[in-house]
């Protein structure tokens, strides 16, 4: 039997963590939603399948933290970075090792 697919969703607004989670598990998808970095980092696990979408401008950590934490552990996890802003230089800025794309909330996927 398969192991599903589990996503983890870092995102300090309760609002958005709910609507993603909620989503996501109608597809069918494990959920795993974390309001600070820190407590990703402290409760990850790896699993076969995995996703990680990850707010930009979360307080206690940098958005590269969560990914060398990752990449440290050799966890092949695309990340999927989101924010609020509709800076045009974030492409640039946070296209990196281990990031797949930017995704601008409410709706607009930049891939990298």
């Amino acid at each position: 039997m398969s192991e599903t697919a589990t996503i983890f969703i870092v995102d300090q607004d309760k609002a958005v963590q709910a609507s993603l989670t909620h989503t996501l598990q109608i597809a069918g998808y494990a959920v795993e939603a974390y309001a600070s970095c820190r407590d990703f980092v402290e409760n990850f696990r790896q699993p076969k399948t995995a996703c990680l979408l990850l707010d930009l401008h979360l307080q206690d950590m940098g958005a590269w933290e969560p990914v060398a934490f990752l990449e440290e552990r050799d966890a092949a996890i695309p990340v999927i970075l989101t924010t609020h802003s509709g800076d045009p230089n974030l492409r640039s800025n946070y296209a990196g090792p281990g990031t797949m794309a930017l995704r601008e909330n409410p709706s607009t996927t930049i891939c990298f």
